[in-house]
């Protein structure tokens, strides 16, 4: 079992405590939806002052590491906070430290109990691992439908924009136009294999979760405003020694 020391900073510890408290508060309060795979929606997931604070600690796009002009990524680690200046490197330290708590963790996992028990049935010990990264995609940026990788057991996809201007931008979910396919996971599919079934709309403060399985295909479709820029943040649970799936 993953184990992380929760650090309560001198400055400020009472109010990551009341971040944190709010953040699993609202997250157990989520309804799971079992179709077409088990995935929920929350709004309202940080406290509006602590969500408005977040935004304004979002790197610069010199602080992520960038593979190409509409990808950026960083990781929630000591490799990625090295990338940051003093004010966000504090930020993000400080609120790694309870998104990588084991509470955390543990939290998240039980609302995906009975999925947890029917995919490690039989298992005498199951290692969880958690960790969170930065992202941000601009125009050009696509995911095709994929299930994730697989170890991965469960995603938490924070969506951070500052307006509701570009609602279709958040992730899709889909069902493939074969009902018997089913895909372990790692690569990414054709959009024209699968039916949209919803998306998860990119609004403020909200964050879309959801258990891996072989048929939870979701992922993200292009689109054509050259200003608009998509940031999130991932939080992911694995099991690194095993790629059970269901």
């Amino acid at each position: 079992m993953l184990v992380l020391i929760l650090l309560f900073l001198a400055t400020g510890a009472g109010d990551i405590g009341n971040i944190e408290s709010h953040i699993i508060e609202r997250i157990s309060s989520a309804t799971v939806d079992l179709q077409p795979f088990p995935h929920f929606v929350i709004d309202k997931v940080f406290p509006e002052d602590a969500y408005l604070d977040l935004l304004d600690n979002l790197p610069d796009d010199d602080e992520f590491v960038s593979p190409d002009e509409c990808r950026f990524g960083l990781g929630l680690n000591a490799e990625g906070f090295v990338r940051l200046g003093k004010r966000k490197r504090n930020y993000w330290e400080s609120l790694s430290s309870w998104l990588l708590s084991e509470k955390f963790m543990l939290s998240v996992s039980s609302i995906f109990y009975s999925h947890l028990k029917l995919r490690f049935f039989g298992s005498e010990e199951v290692q969880l691992k958690s960790s969170a990264s930065l992202g941000r995609s601009k125009t050009g940026f696509l995911l095709g439908p994929h299930t994730d990788l697989p170890h991965r057991i469960i995603t938490l996809v924070f969506y951070l924009p500052k307006t509701k201007t570009h609602l279709g931008s958040g992730t899709s979910i889909y069902k493939s136009r074969d009902p018997d396919f089913k895909c372990v996971g790692g690569p990414h599919h054709e959009f024209s294999n699968f039916y949209k079934v919803s998306t998860m709309k990119y609004l403020p403060n909200t964050v879309f979760g959801f258990f891996k399985t072989d048929q939870s295909f979701h992922g993200v479709e292009p689109w054509e405003d050259a200003q608009f820029t998509r940031d999130t943040m991932q939080y992911e649970i694995s099991d690194p020694n095993r790629a059970a799936y269901y």
